[in-house]
C-alpha cells in the first residue's frame, strides 16, 4: 500500500509484489491465541508516573468552580426561568444570576416555591434593567453619602437631554434652571434634616437607602467582568433588548431568545445572519403537546394550543 499525495483523504494505491513476509514477524508478536489470555500488562505503554497523575487531579477544576454567571431578560413567566437557572447553578457556588426584569419589581413566584438556601438566593440580583443599565454607563448610585447638589444639577440636565435631544436651547436652559432650583431646595431640606439629626450615624443613613440601590450596584460590578450565558424570553422587540445585553457577554458563550410567536425572532434571525459577532443561528419550535392521562382513555388533548413558542438560539463570538 502506497499513500497517494492527498494527506486529507488518506487515500492509497495498491502495487503488486513478488516479495512476500510472515505478518506475524512484522509485527513481533511471538505468541497468539483465539482470545486475549496471554496478553498481560509489563507497565511499559504507560508513560506517566504515579506522582504526573495525581498532580493532574489537583489541577483540575471541580464542578463548583467552573460555574459561570448567567444574564437573563424575563418578562411574563412568573420566575420560571429565573428558578430554573438558579438551580442549575446550584449552591454553595460562585456563579450568579442578574434577573433583569422591565417593570418596578420582579416575579418571583417560582423562586420562593423552589425554597432555595438563603445564600443561593442571594446571588439572584434581581434589578430593573434600564436602572441597571444606567449604573453601569453612569455610576449614578453610590455605597456613600448621597450626591451634592452640583451632581443632581448635571444628571438632571443629562437627563434632560436624553429625553429629548431636539428641544430648544431656550427649553433646556429654562428646564436647567427649574433643576437648579430643585437642588438648592434639596440642599435646604437636607441641611435642616442634618441639623435636627446631628446625632444619627452615616450607617443609619445607608439603611434607609432601598434594597434596589445595592443591586444596582452589585448587578454593574458583575457585569464588569462580562457573563457566560444570556438568555431572553420577552413580550417586547427582543432585537433591540439583545443588542444592549450581548455587549456584557463573553466570546464564545451562548445565547438563546424566547418569543410566543415566530416572526419576531425571524425578524431577528434575519439580522443577525448579515452581522458577523454571533454565529450557529438555530431557529426551532418548541412544541409541547399535553395529554390527558386516564384509565383506557389516555389521549391528546382535543383543544390545545398549537405552539408553545420558538426558540432562537447561537454563540457569540466577540
Amino acid at each position: 500500500m502506497l499513500p497517494k499525495d492527498s494527506k486529507k483523504n488518506r487515500m492509497f494505491s495498491l502495487e503488486l509484489t513478488n516479495v512476500s513476509s510472515d505478518l506475524r514477524n512484522e509485527i513481533n508478536i511471538k505468541t497468539s491465541g483465539t482470545d486475549n489470555r496471554n496478553i498481560f500488562d509489563d507497565g511499559k505503554s504507560q508513560k506517566l508516573s504515579a506522582g504526573e497523575i495525581e498532580e493532574l487531579k489537583n489541577d483540575t477544576n471541580s464542578a463548583s468552580d467552573i460555574v459561570g454567571n448567567h444574564l437573563l431578560y424575563d418578562s411574563g413567566s412568573n420566575g420560571l426561568i429565573a428558578a430554573t437557572l438558579l438551580s442549575v447553578i446550584g449552591s454553595q457556588t460562585k456563579g450568579k444570576l442578574i434577573h433583569m426584569h422591565p417593570g418596578n419589581m420582579s416575579q418571583k413566584q417560582a423562586i420562593l416555591a423552589m425554597n432555595f438556601d438563603q445564600e443561593q438566593l442571594e446571588r439572584c440580583i434581581s434589578v430593573n434593567a434600564y436602572s441597571a443599565l444606567r449604573q453601569y454607563y453612569q455610576g449614578c448610585d453610590h455605597n456613600d453619602k448621597e450626591m451634592k447638589s452640583n451632581d443632581i444639577e448635571h444628571n438632571s440636565k443629562c437627563e434632560i437631554n436624553a429625553e429629548n435631544p431636539l428641544k430648544r436651547s431656550a427649553d433646556i436652559d429654562l428646564e436647567t434652571e427649574c433643576a437648579k432650583k430643585v437642588a438648592r431646595l434639596s440642599d435646604v431640606a437636607y441641611n435642616s434634616t442634618d441639623n435636627c439629626e446631628s446625632n444619627t450615624s452615616s450607617e443609619n443613613s445607608q439603611l434607609k437607602k432601598p434594597k434596589w440601590h445595592f443591586d444596582n450596584i452589585a448587578a454593574a460590578e458583575v457585569l464588569k467582568n462580562k457573563m457566560d450565558s444570556l438568555v431572553i424570553a420577552c413580550k417586547e422587540d427582543p432585537l433591540n433588548i439583545f443588542r444592549e445585553l450581548l455587549p456584557f457577554i463573553k466570546p464564545g458563550r451562548p445565547f438563546v431568545v424566547y418569543y410566543s410567536i415566530a416572526e419576531p425572532l425571524q425578524h431577528m434571525y434575519l439580522a443577525l445572519k448579515s452581522q458577523s459577532n454571533v454565529a450557529a443561528l438555530k431557529l426551532t419550535c418548541n412544541w409541547m403537546r399535553n395529554y390527558q392521562v386516564l384509565p383506557e382513555r389516555t389521549h391528546p388533548d382535543v383543544t390545545m394550543n398549537a405552539s408553545s413558542g420558538f426558540l432562537l438560539s447561537g454563540y457569540v463570538l466577540k
